[in-house]
């Protein structure tokens, strides 16, 4: 009987077969826990992005929302005085400057809450001092700040962990 040589190697190999299967699941187990952080950051990213978006948005609003009552502006209606997250809104048929300031207010602050988890909303302007009153009818002659304020849950990637985020944005209505 005639022996071949490779007959003595495949006693000598045995179980190296599954050895290298287990080494290969074990990389490519690796593999997928890595692409499953990256999905969650991608996730957790993206949800921040959507915040920033709604603040964005809410700033975009108020400072639509300024140009339509200058006459109110001009009085101070506006501003805030800090942080607001509510507003109570006059009800009226049909509103003054002050009112309709009120309105406004109202309206961006609920804008904030729905949009944003703990939004609130801030109106700082601030006028320049101007003589001609006929001026004042046509334009606003300072800046306002507005200010979107809100929370973000898990941002640091921990569960439990809050982190306060604001958006400022100056405009001159």
């Amino acid at each position: 009987m005639t022996r071949y040589p490779f007959q003595f190697q495949s006693r000598r190999l045995q179980g190296y077969t599954l050895l290298e299967v287990l080494i290969a699941l074990l990389v490519f187990s690796i593999g997928l826990l890595g692409l499953a952080a990256m999905l969650v950051s991608a996730v957790r990213g993206n949800h921040q992005a959507y915040y920033r978006t709604q603040a964005v948005y809410t700033a975009q609003t108020i400072s639509d929302g300024l140009k339509t009552n200058l006459a109110g502006l001009n009085a101070g209606g506006y501003n805030t005085g800090g942080f607001i997250d509510s507003h109570g809104a006059p009800v009226c048929d049909v509103c003054d400057d002050a009112q309709t300031a009120d309105r406004h207010l109202s309206a961006w602050a609920e804008l904030a809450s729905t949009g944003l988890p703990g939004g609130e909303i801030s109106v700082d302007c601030d006028a320049s001092p101007v003589v001609d009153p006929v001026l004042l009818a046509a334009f606003y002659p300072g800046v306002c700040t507005i200010a979107v304020r809100w929370s973000e849950v898990g941002d640091t990637g921990q569960q439990t962990d809050t982190s306060e985020k604001t958006f400022t944005w100056m405009v001159q209505p």
